[in-house]
C-alpha cells in the first residue's frame, strides 16, 4: 500500500495540468453551487435546510454536473493506467458508450452500498441503545465510530470498486463477481485505500480550524475534490497491479494470488 500510495502522489504531480484540464468544468459548478447557497457552516442546521431546499436552482445545477463528474472520472482512470498519449487525447467530457456504462455501474453499486449502509446503521443504531455512554461521544468520535461499524460495507464496496477502471478502460468483464473476486487476499489493503483514509478524511475537514472564514464551504470542497482524485489514483493502479498478477498467474489458485499480489510492492 505505501508503494502505491507514493506511486499515486507521483502521478498527480507529474500530470497536475492535464488533471487541472480535466477538472475545469468540475471547478466552476462548484464556484456556481457557492454562489447559490453561500457558506452553509455560517448557518443553523434549520436555515442550512432551508437554504438547500428552497434553492431548485442549485439542484438543476447538481443534475447537470452529474454527467461531468461521470466523464471526469473515466477519464482520471484511463490518464492513470494508459498515460496521457495513449488515452484518446484525454478528451474529458466526451460522452460515449463507455461514460454511460461507468455511470450505470456507480448507480449500481451506489444502490447495493446504501442497503448494505441501511442494515449497518440498524445495527448501529441497536448498539448506541445498548450502551448509552456511546451516545454521549463528541460528535467526531460517532462518526469515526459509525465508520468503523460500517467497515463490513467499505470492505464490499472496495471490492466492486475494481469495477469501475476495469469498465473505464473498455474491459466489461463478469461485472461485481468478477471483481470481488479479483480482490480476493487483498481486500483489506484496498479498504484502506478505497475508503478508511478517504472517508476519514473527508469527515475530518469539516473539524478544521477555519470555519471563521468566507469561502471554507468552497476551500473545503476542492480539498474532498483533490482527496478524490487522489482515491481514484490509487483504486486505478490496484486495478492494474491486480490484472497485471492475475493476467501473469492464471494457473495459480485465487488464495495464492490473493496473498501475493501487493506484495511486491
Amino acid at each position: 500500500m505505501p508503494q502505491i500510495m507514493r506511486d499515486s502522489a507521483h502521478l498527480l504531480l507529474s500530470n497536475w495540468i492535464l488533471l487541472l484540464k480535466i477538472g475545469a468544468v468540475l471547478f466552476l459548478f462548484s464556484l456556481v453551487r457557492w454562489y447559490l447557497l453561500g457558506d452553509l457552516h455560517l448557518l443553523s442546521e434549520e436555515q442550512q435546510a432551508e437554504r438547500l431546499f428552497g434553492t431548485p436552482l442549485y439542484w438543476l445545477v447538481f443534475l447537470i454536473e452529474i454527467p461531468f463528474l461521470t466523464a471526469a472520472a473515466v477519464a482520471c482512470h484511463r490518464l492513470f493506467l494508459l498515460g496521457p498519449d495513449e488515452a484518446g487525447g484525454l478528451r474529458p467530457y466526451a460522452l460515449n458508450g463507455r461514460v454511460l456504462r461507468f455511470f450505470g455501474w456507480i448507480l449500481v453499486i451506489a444502490l447495493l452500498f446504501v442497503l448494505m449502509l441501511i442494515v449497518g446503521i440498524f445495527i448501529s443504531f441497536i448498539l448506541f441503545s445498548m450502551i448509552p455512554p456511546l451516545a454521549n461521544l463528541p460528535e467526531v468520535a460517532i462518526e469515526l465510530l459509525m465508520l468503523v461499524l460500517l467497515l463490513p460495507a467499505g470492505v464490499v464496496l472496495a471490492s466492486w470498486s475494481l469495477l469501475l477502471p476495469a469498465v473505464a478502460l473498455g474491459h466489461d468483464h463478469g461485472g461485481l463477481k468478477w471483481a470481488f473476486d479479483l480482490a480476493e487476499g487483498n481486500r483489506w489493503t484496498l479498504t484502506m485505500m478505497v475508503y478508511v483514509i478517504p472517508v476519514a478524511g473527508l469527515l475530518l475537514l469539516p473539524y478544521l480550524p477555519v470555519w471563521a472564514f468566507t469561502g471554507t464551504d468552497l476551500a473545503l470542497e476542492w480539498i474532498g475534490m483533490l482527496v478524490t482524485v487522489f482515491s481514484l489514483c490509487m483504486l486505478s493502479l490496484s486495478y492494474g497491479q491486480l490484472r497485471r498478477y492475475m493476467e501473469h498467474n492464471k494457473a495459480t489458485s485465487s488464495s495464492q494470488f490473493g496473498e501475493t499480489a501487493f506484495s511486491s510492492n
